[in-house]
């Protein structure tokens, strides 16, 4: 037999034969302990916190944060049938729509008109109008934080010298200034809500 019929019989061999009589050599430095062998629909986590599972033979494995990138996944996918109404979502607004209220245009503007006719839909105006003010204003919070952590006296250049700058005001009390008029500001802004 020619080292390429061999060689062929051997890769027809192994794609024939079913995931559990496949031939497979582990090489380790330590010897095979009964607790290392895992055994089919076995699942474990390593030291590194990778979760591992045997399934026919074959192992697969998922990452640390599969479930925290599941969870995400499963909020910014847009299914292609409405949970409400079970009709297609094709157009950009239907997918507008679900990621803001979990359904469908149609749906949505269903919802709206019976809140109108159940003399509802001020308050319901109303607190959307609120919760996009409030978070408007967690963003404004974040960008005041920003602010303050740039104010300083020292800049490290490309180069990698410093560079020393001076002003009238400490940035210490700038900081309290930014602050102090943020939380006024944010005082009157939640009172007009």
């Amino acid at each position: 037999m020619t080292e390429e019929k061999f060689t062929l019989n051997k890769i027809n061999n192994i794609l024939n034969s079913t995931p559990s009589k496949m031939v497979s050599m582990h090489v380790s430095e330590t010897e095979k302990d009964a607790s290392m062998l895992r055994k089919d629909d076995e699942t474990w986590e390593d030291v590194e916190g990778h979760i591992w599972e045997r399934k026919d033979g074959l192992l697969s494995r998922t990452s640390k944060n599969f479930d925290s990138f599941q969870k995400i996944r499963d909020e910014i996918t847009v299914p292609s049938l409405c949970p409400k109404c079970k009709k297609r979502m094709d157009t950009w607004q239907d997918k507008k729509f679900y990621r803001l209220r979990k359904m469908c245009m149609r749906c949505n503007i269903e919802f709206e008109h019976k809140l109108r006719l159940a003399g509802k839909f001020e308050e319901y105006e109303r607190n959307i109008i609120k919760q996009n003010s409030l978070s408007w204003l967690k963003d404004a919070e974040a960008e005041v934080k920003i602010l303050k952590e740039s104010l300083k006296h020292e800049y490290v250049n490309e180069d990698g010298t410093i560079e020393t700058w001076s002003s009238e005001v400490p940035p210490e009390v700038m900081k309290e200034r930014i602050q102090t008029q943020f939380d006024t500001f944010k005082k009157e802004f939640i009172a007009k809500l």
